[in-house]
């Protein structure tokens, strides 16, 4: 099935329990701060519907997303990568966490079904009939990780940060209560996914080690969202805002029945297998989000070309210099990602990208390349970005005239110097930009701590070590240890 825009609207009307600052929202499709970012996720179904045969592939005679597709060969990893690219294209990289990022996700769970099986036969089974009933609906999917921040003190358990964990087990499931944050995308998505992360100590209550799948409007599930970015009054002063707003929830299991058929890991076996699953889950999901960072960087130096040229300020050698940099940060992160896929191990007869690869690129774009992009382009702009009327100004007649001679630029009338401006700002100085910048810098965990990993876990490092001593060796036989 390739589904469209208005049936993922439609879809969306389920009955969950949603609410947004003290408004229990009984349609999310209709809310005026939810509903515009829902129209974009629509124009994304609708991309590929409309683009059937290049975005879409059959597979025993059924036709299905390539977002779905378990990449083989080098050459289905570059369709999938365009179809990341189409929709990034189409949000222009600033929807953060459009559910490509979970197909991949459970793409990877479907390559793992042996893994899991480890902890029971009927768990493997129950993901690839997961994986196969995504793909047949064409659901869109969020997922949850990360436990309430209560206590992070040095020994600090599951349990003491409210995770979920099982109460109950009976005939039709196992009955979880806890709860999960930063919920990237739940006012959009049909289902979410709940994986266990690693037991902060050895002896981890096993109860604690869960993962599944559940429809959101699942009884019992709770969706708390964050602070709405929106303001459905005046678009034209926050448009990256309106159309592009993430929202991230706290989701909480009330008793919440989980089906036997939704359980994918579950007990003792669960933090050995969980390890095994999330470097490669992760391989995939962060070579998704590296091909959406070439989007939103073409995007970035987009606005600053087009805003350098707006003042004819792109003459200059110091602008060009800092745009120049902004073009070189992409092309690594493109030669990366192709590097990945080049790298890419093979499992169950599929290729999963190179974790060691997609990790740092995701890294090193959140920590480096995309503040430095931001804080260009808040350079550039200078007080612009802070010195622009509401766009509603403009219907005052007595004050216009002003405003059209006041706020115009060598290459652009007022307004269209004032919308660019106001693109700018949402990237840099809004709380939708703010927001961004946090998010990329820790969605795909602390760098700190990823830097260690790194360290202590690299697969090649005492290579490294040899061809520096090897050169210290092939020295000392040429010249000997000391002088003579």
């Amino acid at each position: 099935m390739i589904r469209t825009g208005k049936e993922y609207i439609e879809s969306l009307r389920d009955g969950r329990e949603l609410y947004l600052g003290d408004e229990e929202v009984r349609d999310v499709t209709s809310h005026p701060r939810l509903k515009p970012t829902i129209e974009s996720i629509a124009r994304c179904y609708d991309l590929t519907y409309s683009r059937r045969g290049e975005l879409t592939y059959v597979e025993d005679g059924e036709e299905f997303s390539t977002l779905w597709m378990v990449p083989r060969s080098k050459g289905d990893f570059v369709r999938i990568r365009q179809h990341i690219t189409a929709w990034h294209e189409e949000t222009a990289g600033c929807l953060g966490r459009l559910h490509d990022y979970l197909c991949v996700w459970v793409t990877a769970l479907y390559i793992l079904r042996d893994v899991i099986a480890k902890g029971g036969e009927r768990f493997a089974t129950n993901i690839v009939n997961y994986y196969n009933y995504c793909r047949r609906k064409d659901l869109a999917l969020t997922h949850a990780i990360s436990t309430p921040q209560i206590d992070r003190s040095p020994g600090a358990r599951r349990k003491d940060n409210e995770d979920i964990h099982v109460v109950d087990v009976n005939d039709k499931g196992v009955v979880v209560e806890g709860a999960k944050i930063v919920s990237t995308y739940v006012p959009y998505a049909n289902e979410l996914i709940s994986l266990p992360q690693l037991p902060a100590n050895p002896d981890e209550d096993p109860n604690y080690i869960i993962g599944f799948a559940i429809p959101l409007n699942a009884k019992n599930l709770k969706i708390v969202c964050r602070v709405s970015y929106v303001d459905p009054e005046n678009p034209h002063d926050y448009p990256l805002t309106t159309l592009y707003d993430d929202m991230d929830a706290m989701v909480i299991f009330d008793r919440v029945l989980i089906p036997w058929e939704r359980v994918f890991v579950y007990g003792e076996k669960g933090p050995l297998i969980n390890y095994e699953i999330f470097n490669d889950v992760l391989g995939f999901a962060l070579w998704e989000a590296a091909i959406k960072n070439v989007v939103k960087s073409k995007y970035l130096i987009g606005l600053a070309m087009m805003l350098t040229s707006m003042f004819g300020t792109d003459s200059y050698p110091n602008v060009q210099e800092k745009i120049g940099w902004m073009m070189e940060y992409m092309s690594v992160l493109q030669a990366a990602i192709e590097g990945a896929e080049d790298t890419a191990k093979r499992h169950n007869d599929a290729l999963i990208p190179n974790i060691w690869v997609t990790w740092p690129l995701v890294q090193l774009f959140s920590n480096d390349f995309y503040p430095k992009m931001v804080e260009t382009l808040r350079t550039l702009a200078g007080s612009g970005i802070v010195m622009h009327p509401p766009m509603r100004a403009f219907r005052n007649q007595k004050l216009r005239p002003y405003l059209e001679r006041y706020f115009r630029a060598k290459g652009a009338n007022a307004v269209d110097r004032l919308q660019i401006l106001k693109f700018i700002a949402d990237y840099t100085v809004n709380s939708y930009g703010g927001r961004m910048l946090q998010y990329e810098k820790y969605y795909a965990a602390d760098p700190f701590r990823v830097a260690i990993v790194h360290f202590r876990y690299f697969p090649e490092k005492e290579k490294f070590v040899e061809l520096a001593r090897s050169q210290i060796e092939k020295f000392r036989s040429i010249y000997g240890i000391f002088p003579t």
